[in-house]
């Protein structure tokens, strides 16, 4: 593969590493999962948002609680000198080097158990090139001698609030073998740009759903109609939901059956 291309892809490592969501449970043995970590920091605090945060304090913070898509080993010399999948499972790289492919590792979480997913560093993108929020990711991702997705030089100009050229996609196992893709429809509102310019991933579904007339096509909408027409598993389906109690709440209402997932799904009235 050209050298250039590997430059390409280490910058895009670097760059995400900023982009990272934080506290993500990995899928690595020997480390305690749950409590509280406590850092005391002399002087001044630093920035801790993956986005905005540019310091040596801020990144190693990062790196101890964060998971990027590609990264470089905690080790000297040599070993600690390859570009590694982190949260990657497996990718692919198109034969003009132009599109890179990435499967995300299953079994990943933020703290709050919400399950992380392709979608989750699409995001994370978006708000790296917002031209609102200044982050200082945004060079590592507009550079046009370097790693320079398609339409991120737009969302930062002002121009787009999305960047056109990522696109992300849950695949499921179908029950007769294979796989299904599940999308979910973002458009440019006003609405999402607010929400993506200020960082507020949770008001984001709402976003989603305010804008159903205008095209927009919330995850779960695919995931019910994959379960409803017996192409994807319940349980697999139900993985990949955020608002849980809502996605067991409506096969309810429609008479399908959740019991084996019921009995550790959480409460319809649980907001924990």
């Amino acid at each position: 593969m050209p050298r250039r291309l590997w430059t390409g892809v280490g910058a895009l490592a670097l760059g995400l590493a900023l982009l990272a969501a934080a506290q993500l449970a990995s899928a690595s043995h020997g480390f305690r999962y749950g409590g509280t970590l406590q850092v005391g920091l002399t002087g001044a605090s630093v920035q801790i948002d993956p986005q905005l945060a540019y310091s040596s304090t801020s990144w190693w913070l990062e790196y101890a609680t964060a998971l990027k898509l590609f990264n470089y080993p905690d080790r000297a010399g040599p070993p600690g000198s390859v570009l590694r999948p982190e949260a990657v499972s497996s990718y692919r790289v198109s034969r003009d080097g132009r599109t890179y492919t990435f499967s995300i590792k299953e079994h990943l979480h933020f703290s709050d158990g919400t399950p992380v997913n392709a979608e989750s560093f699409a995001y994370a993108i978006d708000r790296a090139a917002n031209h609102e929020l200044a982050s200082p990711a945004a060079p590592f991702i507009t550079d046009p001698s370097g790693t320079s997705i398609v339409g991120a030089r737009a969302v930062n100009n002002g121009r787009a609030t999305h960047v056109r050229g990522v696109v992300a996609q849950v695949l499921l196992p179908k029950v007769g073998g294979g796989r299904v893709a599940a999308r979910e429809v973002l458009l440019n509102t006003p609405a999402v740009a607010s929400v993506i310019s200020e960082g507020k991933t949770s008001q984001l579904p709402m976003a989603i759903e305010a804008g159903r007339r205008q095209g927009m096509v919330p995850l779960t909408d695919a995931l019910i109609a994959y379960v409803r027409n017996g192409i994807v598993d319940v349980g697999e389906a139900y993985r990949y939901v955020a608002d849980r109690p809502t996605f067991l709440e409506r096969f309810k209402r429609e008479g399908i059956d959740i019991s084996t997932i019921e009995r550790v799904a959480p409460s319809p009235t649980n907001n924990s």
